[in-house]
């Protein structure tokens, strides 16, 4: 928390929220905005498929389209194919983030419903402190992630134009181009630049929005279970101090870690397939990028090469966040002077226990989603680059 301390002395950072919920309130409204511009705000109430979804659906088609009309076009360049193919490697990736988004609307807000209600039932001298360093903390990671990619997108644009500048060859932003019309015409790379250009909007709008989506359903856990920390120590206060209401405090532990494993088991089901197909696509693209980079020495390669790398380790490391958090109220639970309570309530601590020791991960199906998992994966990924390098040599 210190480091997000210093970050309050620029204005961007600062707020003027007293209460949990409705800070919580206003840091969702920033990315539920963006993820708007391209129809998938699921965060606003009544959510209907709108003309925004249907544009953003064709839009994914159309580079669909263009991106094999481009390959065939390329087939013989092999520098400029590679770009294409690199670039197109974002269509998987945007297409599952849409189908997600759409086949599981009503799960997505229910998780935002449940995070405000539980910001506004929790809140009380002994845990508002707690609650509001939470939604500080999220609140700033959510205007980073606003800056990080609006730096992205600018230098997705600008630096192509630079690049033509200095070198006199034309250069866009994605590796395809729009079919049946001269890309090398003056016209034509003007057109072709202008849509390209929108669509890095498109890429900001739907890549900030959906990634602070998935963080904030995901912060929202870890405050579940620092809520959870927050009422056992209340519980050994109580046990302490042998109070008679220890048996209806523990019960409203049980219930509130209960939804807890229900959310969390909501919130696994809804990104597993998201992140299979995600980590699937954007591993073979890295690939690709390293390919580019080092082999046709290819310098944009390496934005790329970071880009997909923090694509991969954004989800892994939530996912071990998540598990380190699971472990300290497993602790958490262990550390209840249980002997001093009960038989009845002896035996509720041991279920509540048992429960702890059996976590929701998050996975990609197959495989957990963490930084272990995320390392792994990024030894196998350079492995094929090896052996795609041995090939190329022989």
């Amino acid at each position: 928390m210190d480091s997000i301390k210093k970050l309050y002395r620029y204005k961007f950072f600062q707020h003027t929220q007293t209460e949990p919920s409705e800070f919580y309130q206003s840091v969702v409204i920033t990315p539920n905005k963006a993820a708007r511009f391209t129809g998938l705000d699921v965060f606003t109430e009544g959510y209907k498929f709108s003309w925004r979804t249907f544009c953003m659906i064709v839009s994914i088609l159309v580079y669909i389209y263009c991106c094999v009309f481009t390959a065939y076009e390329l087939r013989c360049n092999m520098e400029k194919l590679i770009f294409c193919l690199l670039t197109s490697g974002l269509a998987p990736h945007k297409t599952v983030k849409v189908w997600t988004f759409l086949v599981f609307q009503k799960e997505l807000y229910w998780f935002h419903q449940y995070t405000k209600d539980l910001y506004r039932e929790e809140c009380n001298d002994r845990t508002k402190s707690m609650l509001m360093k939470n939604v500080s903390l999220l609140s700033v990671t959510v205007k980073l992630m606003l800056v990080a990619y609006t730096c992205i997108s600018s230098a997705m644009d600008i630096v192509p134009i630079i690049s033509s500048a200095v070198s006199g060859e034309k250069t866009l932003p994605f590796g395809f181009y729009i079919p049946f019309l001269d890309h090398t015409s003056s016209v034509g790379f003007a057109c072709n630049f202008i849509i390209q250009g929108a669509l890095t909007v498109y890429v900001l709008c739907s890549g900030y929005g959906a990634d602070c989506i998935y963080l904030i359903a995901m912060a929202s856990s870890f405050t579940q279970i620092d809520v959870l920390m927050s009422a056992l120590k209340e519980l050994t206060t109580e046990i302490e101090a042998k109070k008679q209401d220890v048996g209806e405090c523990l019960n409203q532990i049980i219930v509130r870690h209960q939804e807890h494993l229900k959310y969390l088991g909501t919130l696994e089901s809804v990104f597993r397939f998201y992140f299979l197909v995600n980590f699937v696509s954007l591993a073979l693209t890295l690939i690709l990028s390293w390919y580019a980079a080092i082999i046709l020495s290819w310098y944009q390669g390496y934005g790329f090469i970071l880009f997909i790398s923090y694509g991969l380790f954004f989800g892994c490391f939530l996912g071990t966040l998540l598990a380190m958090k699971s472990e300290q109220l497993e602790r958490a639970i262990y550390d209840v002077p249980w002997y001093k309570m009960s038989l009845a309530n002896q035996k509720s601590m041991k279920f509540l226990l048992n429960s702890a020791q059996k976590p929701v991960s998050m996975t990609f199906i197959f495989y957990k989603l963490d930084v272990p998992t995320f390392l792994q994966m990024y030894k196998m990924i350079y492995s094929t680059f090896t052996m795609l390098l041995t090939v190329r040599d022989e």
